[in-house]
């Protein structure tokens, strides 16, 4: 997997941290937050970017394996259903390579013979942990907006209630699309997994 890629991942988990974590904090101490905020030196933007990746790799290892049990498992129970004919041609297709493959071996399997379908499998990974952890981000900062607001009063109720409304759509959003894209990530992994092992017959007929 790409350092870099990684790196960045990371950091936009962070950033959402940040965005909650200075919110709750100026909640606490009933601070008006203004644009003087964003009037910050290279040094300080520096060391946030620091701080952000840590709460990066925090957050993303607080919140996985929550996510694997609430959501990725009925998917992948959802997916290995659905794909249940695949599945099993997959098992009798691994014996060409002496090694049966069992579902739960597929992501790796993937991995280690094929480089372009694991950048692809990698790509579907990044994306589904960014959205997972935004779904956590996007309600933590809906409600410690909610309460900063009511404490220090900057924005109108009118103001506050679409500020917090529009938080709680782009909760659900990222929720959906967290499915959806756990869902197409295990029937990636299926198919490349195929792929793959029709190939590697191909090849052992051919010699």
């Amino acid at each position: 997997m790409n350092i870099t890629a990684i790196f960045v991942e990371l950091l936009i988990i962070g950033l959402g941290v940040l965005c909650w974590l200075v919110l709750f904090v100026a909640f606490i101490l009933g601070l008006k937050l203004d644009s003087s905020l964003f009037n910050i030196s290279p040094i300080l933007i520096a060391l946030l970017t620091a701080i952000s990746y840590i709460l990066g790799i925090v957050a993303d290892r607080l919140i996985r394996d929550p996510f694997i049990y609430l959501v990725e498992k009925p998917t992948r129970k959802k997916v290995y259903k659905e794909y249940y004919e695949q599945i099993d041609r997959i098992k009798k297709m691994s014996t060409v390579i002496n090694n049966p493959l069992v579902p739960m071996e597929l992501e790796k399997f993937v991995r280690a013979n094929s480089q372009d379908l694991g950048r692809k499998i990698d790509y579907n990974r990044n994306r589904l942990r960014i959205c997972r952890a935004w779904i956590v981000h996007f309600l933590l900062i809906s409600i410690t907006f909610y309460l900063w607001n009511n404490k220090v009063n900057v924005f109108d109720s009118i103001q506050q209630t679409w500020i917090s409304l529009t938080g709680i759509i782009l909760f659900a959003v990222t929720l959906y699309t967290a499915i959806k894209l756990s869902i197409d990530h295990q029937r990636d992994i299926i198919e490349s997994s195929e792929i793959i092992l029709a190939n590697k017959k191909e090849n052992l007929k051919e010699g």
